[in-house]
């Protein structure tokens, strides 16, 4: 009989296998740990994984854990305050320690925790003795304070992100009068921050005792790259806050005002905008408001200030909590054209408040895009200069849709990846014709398509048939979402089941008496991954009562599951709007 030679078996020598003398070891070298004065390399190996609240626990045990804590502490590079609610007393205290025990933080984050005054003294002096801190990142309330003692002991701060949009910025409890980042304080943090290369400040009204000093006659910095000042307050009578700025390396500038100040009646100044890119002839972005009236004259000036501009936003910010207020397009066709001729843009996005609802929806879209929403001042002035477009990877359009539109799209963007269309205005000159650009030479880049076909009265232009040959035209097509097509949707389904097998994810709504033709379609899209279901009057029933339509039901969603098992099925409720 032969031996066991197994990884459990004894040795020839009697003695138990390697793996269980080991595991033998090391419970016997956990038994011999005094956890009153653990090893230092044991202590650092716990560092790793606590919480920086476990980590200030862990001070408070005994002398010797607070010793090794202070050690662990010297090789720290990035402190991230964001778990506490507050800066309590022995959260100070510890930062104390840091303070004196470090030297090599780099980072410090703060996301919603609130700072006060003698937090700002605090971090202060934090800053003071970490010479290498290089970011800063806050969000939620800052006190004046705290501004002083970043422009007086950050001298290698490169950047400083204080990004809050109007619905998550908070309000600091101490009282104090609000003061927004103006030109003053613009001029006193860079010249404390002489490497200061990415500014973005959103959403700021300090609270409390103000850096004073004298307006400045200008701002001159050669660091800064990226300067965002987002949702500022403005007087109205108030003709400029910023003096004439001399950044030449600055590539990238926002600006946009609060809600507050639209309500009031205030609006960013043109020379605001003016001062601030006077002198930064490399700047390639640029986003303000869509309130400007930006006319002949002033993109004239625009386009001799910033000649080598490559991306411009309009963005409107005038949502209210009593709802939505509308906004005059201020930028005419005329004035369109000059911009177009007279930069090199690639990426333009004219935005407004009524579709609001889609605003975060596109935070994502990589440049270039072209980003159009109703009313737009002309879509034959893009025509005209659609060869500026030529490398655009996205294109959104709401409102004005045209066949003229969608073909020289087709015909002359050949990297264009995602394509997305709301026809919403049925004065808008579509038909079944709309992709048929297409016939010639297919769109091979083309990964995501969105029609959305909701036309405010009047009959009705597109039907299914303008997705027949959708294999041929659109042949790497990944995504699909087709809404509001609802007269011919037993057709619809009957379409994709056709030319949609390539699809791999597709999103249809309402399709409520499709209940056949809908299986059919599942079973005939062998690619398919995922399905959404949308219906216009909310989410689908998800019991098994009797409705309308057995999509709603549970039963339904079993049946789809057993035609494709691959396909996950989810009700998208009113509308999806999500790319690939």
């Amino acid at each position: 009989m032969e031996k066991n030679t197994g990884t459990g078996a004894r040795q020839p020598d009697g003695h138990p296998p390697a793996s269980k003398r080991r595991k033998t070891e090391h419970k016997n070298i956990i038994a011999r740990l005094s956890w009153s004065e653990p090893p230092q390399d044991i202590f650092h190996v716990l560092f790793d994984f606590l919480s920086l609240t476990d980590t200030i626990t862990l001070c408070l045990v005994c002398k010797y854990w607070n010793k090794l804590t202070k050690i662990c502490v010297r090789s720290l590079d990035c402190l991230d305050l964001s778990c506490f609610n507050r800066l309590a007393p022995n959260v100070l205290v510890f930062l104390v320690g840091i303070a004196l025990e470090g030297g090599g933080l780099k980072r410090l984050i703060s996301k919603k925790t609130p700072l006060d005054e003698k937090a700002a003294g605090v971090l202060g002096y934090l800053f003071l003795e970490n010479k290498k801190l290089s970011r800063l990142d806050f969000t939620g309330s800052m006190p004046g304070g705290l501004l002083r003692e970043i422009q007086t002991y950050c001298p290698n701060l490169e950047c400083l992100w204080k990004m809050d949009n109007q619905q998550t910025a908070e309000v600091c409890e101490s009282t104090g009068i609000e003061k927004a980042f103006d030109g003053r304080l613009l001029a006193d943090l860079l010249q404390g921050c002489p490497k200061l290369a990415d500014l973005r400040i959103g959403a700021v009204d300090f609270v409390g005792e103000m850096p004073r000093s004298e307006a400045p006659t200008a701002i001159e910095h050669f660091a800064l790259r990226v300067l965002h000042i987002e949702n500022m307050g403005f007087e109205t009578d108030a003709l400029t806050h910023f003096p004439t700025c001399k950044l030449p390396n600055l590539r990238e500038f926002v600006i946009t005002e609060k809600q507050d100040s639209i309500l009031q009646g205030g609006c960013i100044p043109f020379e605001d905008v003016l001062h601030v890119i006077w002198n930064s002839v490399d700047l390639e972005k640029l986003e303000i408001s869509a309130h400007l009236n930006l006319t002949v004259e002033k993109c004239k000036q625009l386009v001799e200030r910033v000649p080598k501009l490559s991306w411009l936003s309009l963005k409107p910010y005038t949502s209210t909590p009593e709802g939505v207020r509308p906004v005059e397009r201020r930028l005419n066709a005329e004035a369109l054209h000059l911009l177009l001729e007279g930069l090199p843009l690639q990426t333009l996005s004219l935005e407004n408040v009524e579709w609001e609802e889609h605003w975060t929806t596109y935070t994502d879209l990589q440049p270039p895009f072209l980003m159009l929403q109703s009313p737009i001042p002309s879509t034959s002035v893009i025509i005209q200069n659609i060869e500026r477009f030529s490398k655009l990877r996205s294109c959104v359009l709401f409102g004005s849709v045209s066949n003229e539109f969608v073909h020289t799209l087709l015909m002359h963007c050949h990297e264009l990846e995602r394509l997305e269309l709301y026809v919403m205005d049925h004065h808008a000159e579509v038909d079944d014709e709309l992709f048929s650009a297409a016939a010639t030479t297919a769109v091979t880049t083309l990964r995501t398509l969105h029609l959305h076909y909701r036309p405010r009265g009047g009959p009705e232009k597109l039907s299914h048939h303008c997705l027949q040959n959708l294999d041929k035209f659109f042949p790497n097509l990944c995504k699909l979402a087709v809404l509001g097509l609802s007269e011919s949707e037993t057709a619809l389904c009957q379409t994709l089941s056709k030319c949609g097998t390539h699809v791999q994810y597709l999103v249809l709504g309402p399709v409520l008496r499709t209940t056949t033709e809908l299986l059919q379609l599942v079973k005939s899209c062998s690619q398919l991954r995922k399905l959404d279901l949308c219906w216009d009057g909310g989410s689908l029933p998800r019991s098994d009562e009797e409705f309308t339509s057995a999509l709603g039901t549970t039963t339904m969603w079993r049946i789809l599951n057993k035609i494709n098992p691959t396909v996950v099925v989810r009700d998208a409720g009113g509308g999806h709007f999500a790319p690939v």
